[in-house]
Protein backbone atom coordinates (compact mmCIF):
# COMPACT_ATOMS: atom_id res chain seq x y z
CA UNK A 1 0.00 0.00 0.00
CA UNK A 2 2.76 2.48 0.92
CA UNK A 3 4.72 1.66 -2.21
CA UNK A 4 1.61 2.21 -4.36
CA UNK A 5 1.01 5.65 -2.81
CA UNK A 6 4.66 6.55 -3.29
CA UNK A 7 4.60 5.45 -6.94
CA UNK A 8 1.40 7.44 -7.51
CA UNK A 9 2.90 10.54 -5.91
CA UNK A 10 6.11 10.23 -7.93
CA UNK A 11 4.10 9.85 -11.12
CA UNK A 12 2.13 13.01 -10.29
CA UNK A 13 5.31 14.97 -9.49
CA UNK A 14 6.95 13.81 -12.75
CA UNK A 15 3.88 14.92 -14.73
CA UNK A 16 3.85 18.33 -13.01
CA UNK A 17 7.58 18.80 -13.62
CA UNK A 18 7.22 17.92 -17.31
CA UNK A 19 4.24 20.27 -17.68
CA UNK A 20 6.17 23.13 -16.03
CA UNK A 21 9.23 22.54 -18.21
CA UNK A 22 7.04 22.46 -21.35
CA UNK A 23 5.43 25.76 -20.27
CA UNK A 24 8.89 27.33 -20.28
CA UNK A 25 9.31 26.69 -24.02
CA UNK A 26 9.69 29.87 -26.10
CA UNK A 27 10.11 31.97 -22.95
CA UNK A 28 13.16 34.08 -22.19
CA UNK A 29 15.01 33.87 -18.88
CA UNK A 30 18.35 34.64 -17.31
CA UNK A 31 20.54 31.56 -16.87
CA UNK A 32 23.61 31.25 -14.63
CA UNK A 33 26.32 29.42 -16.59
CA UNK A 34 27.85 26.75 -14.31
CA UNK A 35 30.07 24.34 -16.25
CA UNK A 36 30.83 22.44 -19.43
CA UNK A 37 28.19 19.99 -20.62
CA UNK A 38 28.70 16.43 -21.76
CA UNK A 39 29.16 17.25 -25.45
CA UNK A 40 31.70 19.42 -27.28
CA UNK A 41 30.62 23.05 -27.17
CA UNK A 42 27.79 22.31 -24.73
CA UNK A 43 27.45 24.23 -21.49
CA UNK A 44 25.17 23.75 -18.49
CA UNK A 45 23.50 26.38 -16.35
CA UNK A 46 20.63 26.97 -13.93
CA UNK A 47 17.38 28.80 -14.52
CA UNK A 48 15.84 31.05 -11.85
CA UNK A 49 13.73 27.97 -10.93
CA UNK A 50 16.88 25.81 -10.49
CA UNK A 51 16.22 23.78 -13.65
CA UNK A 52 19.25 22.46 -15.53
CA UNK A 53 19.65 24.31 -18.82
CA UNK A 54 21.77 22.98 -21.69
CA UNK A 55 22.99 25.22 -24.52
CA UNK A 56 25.83 25.86 -26.95
CA UNK A 57 28.35 28.16 -25.33
CA UNK A 58 31.94 28.79 -24.29
CA UNK A 59 33.92 28.03 -21.13
CA UNK A 60 34.73 31.73 -20.62
CA UNK A 61 31.00 32.28 -19.97
CA UNK A 62 31.12 30.27 -16.73
CA UNK A 63 29.91 32.44 -13.85
CA UNK A 64 27.98 34.81 -16.11
CA UNK A 65 24.21 35.26 -16.14
CA UNK A 66 23.08 35.24 -19.77
CA UNK A 67 19.69 35.91 -21.38
CA UNK A 68 18.39 32.77 -23.10
CA UNK A 69 15.39 31.59 -25.06
CA UNK A 70 14.14 28.15 -24.03
CA UNK A 71 13.83 25.95 -27.10
CA UNK A 72 12.71 22.68 -25.51
CA UNK A 73 11.28 21.54 -22.20
CA UNK A 74 12.37 18.03 -21.23
CA UNK A 75 11.53 15.86 -18.23
CA UNK A 76 14.55 16.88 -16.14
CA UNK A 77 16.04 19.83 -18.02
CA UNK A 78 15.63 22.61 -20.56
CA UNK A 79 17.39 23.22 -23.88
CA UNK A 80 18.12 26.85 -24.73
CA UNK A 81 19.94 29.26 -26.99
CA UNK A 82 21.75 32.42 -25.96
CA UNK A 83 19.87 35.56 -27.04
CA UNK A 84 22.80 37.99 -26.83
CA UNK A 85 26.32 36.54 -26.59
CA UNK A 86 28.78 38.18 -24.19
Amino acid sequence: MKSERLASLQQLLDAQQMAFNKQCEKSEMSVLVERKGGRDGQMTGRSPFMQSVYFEGREDQIGQILPMRITEGRQNSLAAEIIAAN
